[in-house]
C-alpha cells in the first residue's frame, strides 16, 4: 500500500514542481523588470549651445502624479519646471526663454506605471554662442539725453578775432611773383623792351652822325674871317 502511494504521489509532486517553476519563470521577470530611464537631454556632463527643454524617455509610461523637476543655478536659486506628459513615456519640461549661461543642476523625479518612483540629478552647462546684438547687453545704460540746461549751458561761446597787428603783415617781395605771370604783363614787357632797344639805336645812329660831322676838316672856299680892327705894318 505503501509502495503505492508513493508511486502515486510521485507524478504528482512533479507537476506541482512543474506548474511552480513555470509560475515562478512568468512572474519573476513581471517582478524585476521596472521602469528604466531611455535616454536623458541635457546628458550629465554635457556643455549645450543651444537646450530649450529637460527631455526624459523612459521604457514605460509613467503616473501622472507625484513627477517633479527642479533646475537649480549656480547661485543656488531653484525653479520650478513645468512638466508635460503628452507623448507616452516621454517627459518634457521647458527651461525659461531668457535662460542665461551657466553651470546648472537638473533634479527629477518621477512615479512609473508599476508604482516604482525614480529619480536622478543632471549637471550640465548652457554656453551659447553670442551674437552681434547680444554682444551689448540690453541691461546697459544706454547714453543719457541731455537736459534742456545742460544743453544751454554746453553751447559755445563766441570768441572775439582781434585784427592782425601792421607788423605782422609783410609786404609782398619781387621773388615771390608767380613764375607764370599772365599773358598780357609778358605782352607789356616785351613792347617796353622793343621800345628802349629802338631808342638806344636811335640815340647810337644820331650820335654818329654829330660825331662825323663836327670833325670833318674846312676847305679853301671857307672865307677867312675878317679882322676889322687891324691896319697894314709899314
Amino acid at each position: 500500500m505503501d509502495r503505492m502511494n508513493r508511486a502515486l504521489l510521485s507524478p504528482m509532486k512533479i507537476v506541482v514542481l512543474a506548474l511552480a517553476s513555470g509560475l515562478a519563470l512568468v512572474v519573476a521577470p513581471a517582478a524585476s523588470a521596472h521602469t528604466s530611464l531611455i535616454s536623458e537631454t541635457p546628458a550629465d556632463g554635457d556643455v549645450l549651445t543651444e537646450l530649450t527643454d529637460v527631455e526624459l524617455e523612459f521604457s514605460e509610461e509613467l503616473l501622472d502624479i507625484g513627477n517633479s523637476v527642479t533646475l537649480t543655478d549656480a547661485e543656488g536659486t531653484t525653479l520650478d519646471l513645468a512638466i508635460d506628459l503628452t507623448v507616452p513615456r516621454v517627459l518634457t519640461a521647458p527651461l525659461p526663454a531668457d535662460l542665461t549661461a551657466g553651470d546648472y543642476v537638473v533634479d527629477w523625479r518621477v512615479v512609473a506605471n508599476d508604482g516604482h518612483p525614480l529619480e536622478d540629478t543632471i549637471a550640465f552647462t548652457y554656453a551659447p554662442a553670442a551674437t552681434p546684438s547680444e554682444s551689448a547687453s540690453p541691461f546697459a545704460p544706454g547714453p543719457a539725453s541731455p537736459s534742456p540746461e545742460s544743453s544751454e549751458s554746453a553751447a559755445p561761446v563766441p570768441t572775439q578775432i582781434s585784427a592782425p597787428s601792421p607788423s605782422l603783415i609783410s609786404e609782398p617781395s619781387a621773388s615771390a611773383v608767380p613764375i607764370s605771370a599772365p599773358l598780357e604783363q609778358e605782352s607789356s614787357s616785351s613792347v617796353w623792351w622793343w621800345v628802349i632797344g629802338i631808342g638806344l639805336f636811335v640815340g647810337i645812329v644820331v650820335g654818329v652822325v654829330v660825331w662825323r660831322a663836327g670833325s670833318r676838316p674846312a676847305t679853301a672856299t671857307d672865307d677867312p674871317p675878317s679882322h676889322s680892327g687891324d691896319t697894314p705894318q709899314s
